[in-house]
């Protein structure tokens, strides 16, 4: 136990922080090539900094995948396991004492468990329920934007009731997106809400959109829906009303009133969320619907359980993509849990800031049936979700992957915790030792 405490624990935990900075990586990636995002950066606020190792292990639990959390959990029940063995060794029980003598370990055990698993539960709510400062996304030019076109608000059926279509903008604003469709399940109602409900600088617009599941399918309709019950069409018939029908030369689609455009603009369009429930969906399903006419696809969502699709899938949605020129997207899906965002879609739309939420919402829409893949570049937190990895070396290995993409500035305030925790530890165990005597 002595050379347990003799160790140079500062030093052991500056030398990763140290050495990740000699192998940098971007802290954002294209998420279509993996390669650096172009035209952006990540920025961290004050209040973020300042908190650096509670916000990012924050961070990361809210970008991780479920495996990921499995495994963060099975750290700190090993952790607890760990405290409650110290606690042991260093109280054996006495021989012939007082009961109360005996009793006190005991005691001591309780409270320090007590405490453990308070603040364990005090920081995962703070992660999932509370705001706090949140990395934001930073584009240079004022031409782009930043667009999240898959999220939700209380109107949703698992929606986290405070998370209000107004909260959705807050939340969506602290996060650098000049604009987001807010996509409830079965119902605009919280779009509706939110359309126009912001004025103010820098611009923003929240826009309208539905999530939908149709045969055991995911599907996004960006827009105005059209005015018919999915459940009674089905997903082929959805897709031929909301999707155009035809392409121009060159594999641009056309603009036509009978394909989900109105005149003036786009008027809607539908997207296959690809992780979600992917172990439920046919191999050949991407490729299905993109033959009836689906325009877009989903490769990348934040929630924990579409985290964990295969990497396999998401490269052959990608070429599939690629191919028939259709676009990609990567989404929030923030249903209120969480503060930290890990996906933007970047478009460039000139004269974007200048735009009522209707004009602008029909601009997106139009870009993306025009352009298709090139439409968007989805960008995402460099946050990887290991597969293969055991359950106690995963967390570890994507720590290692966060702390390659830390700033001069994290890097720095990470050092000033260690080292300012270790003093302070160091001053309390002395006062300590001095005041036993």
């Amino acid at each position: 136990m002595d050379a347990f405490r003799r160790l140079p624990w500062p030093l052991l935990l500056s030398l990763p922080v140290v050495l990740a900075r000699f192998f940098p990586r971007p802290a954002l990636l294209d998420a279509r090539t993996g390669a650096a995002a172009s035209h952006a950066v990540l920025l961290f606020p004050a209040g973020h900094l300042l908190l650096t190792p509670l916000s990012i292990l924050a961070d990361w639990l809210n970008c991780n995948s479920l495996g990921q959390d499995a495994a963060f959990l099975a750290w700190v029940l090993l952790a607890y396991l760990v405290l409650l063995w110290r606690l042991g060794s260093s109280h054996p029980s006495p021989r012939g004492g007082a009961r109360e003598r005996e009793a006190s370990p005991w005691r001591r055990i309780l409270l320090l468990s007590a405490l453990y698993w308070l603040g364990a539960a005090s920081f995962i709510a703070w992660t999932l329920f509370f705001p706090r400062a949140t990395a934001r996304i930073a584009l240079d030019d004022p031409d782009l934007l930043a667009v999240d076109f898959h999220s939700h608000s209380s109107y949703s059926w698992d929606g986290v009731k405070f998370f209000t279509p107004a909260r959705n903008i807050a939340w969506h604003r602290s996060c650098g997106f000049g604009a987001a469709f807010i996509t409830d399940h079965k119902t605009i109602a919280g779009a509706r809400a939110a359309f126009g409900l912001y004025a103010g600088s820098p611009p923003y617009a929240s826009l309208e959109g539905e999530e939908l599941q149709e045969e055991g399918i995911h599907v996004v309709i960006l827009g105005t829906p059209p005015p018919v019950d999915p459940d009674a069409v089905g997903l082929a018939e959805l897709i031929r009303l909301v999707a155009p029908a035809s392409r121009k030369p060159g594999g641009t689609r056309k603009s036509s009133a009978g394909s989900g455009f109105g005149r003036g603009g786009g008027r809607n369009s539908i997207f296959f969320c690809a992780p979600e429930d992917w172990k439920r969906y046919a191999p050949e399903t991407p490729a299905r619907l993109a033959a009836l006419g689906t325009p877009g696809f989903e490769i990348f969502n934040t929630a924990p359980k579409p985290r964990g699709y295969p990497k396999a899938l998401e490269r052959s949605i990608v070429g599939l993509a690629r191919r028939k020129n259709l676009y990609l997207v990567a989404d929030s899906d923030n249903h209120g849990y969480g503060y930290a965002s890990c996906a933007w879609n970047v478009l460039r739309l000139p004269g974007w800031s200048s735009l009522a939420a209707p004009d602008l919402q029909g601009r997106i829409l139009l870009k993306l049936h025009a352009d298709g893949f090139n439409a968007v570049e989805p960008v995402i937190r460099n946050h990887p979700a290991l597969r293969g990895a055991s359950l106690l070396a995963e967390p570890w290995l994507s720590l290692w992957t966060l702390l390659r993409t830390f700033s001069a500035a994290q890097s720095l305030a990470m050092l000033a915790w260690i080292w300012g925790l270790w003093g302070l530890t160091a001053g309390v165990m002395r006062h300590s030792s001095l005041t036993s005597y």
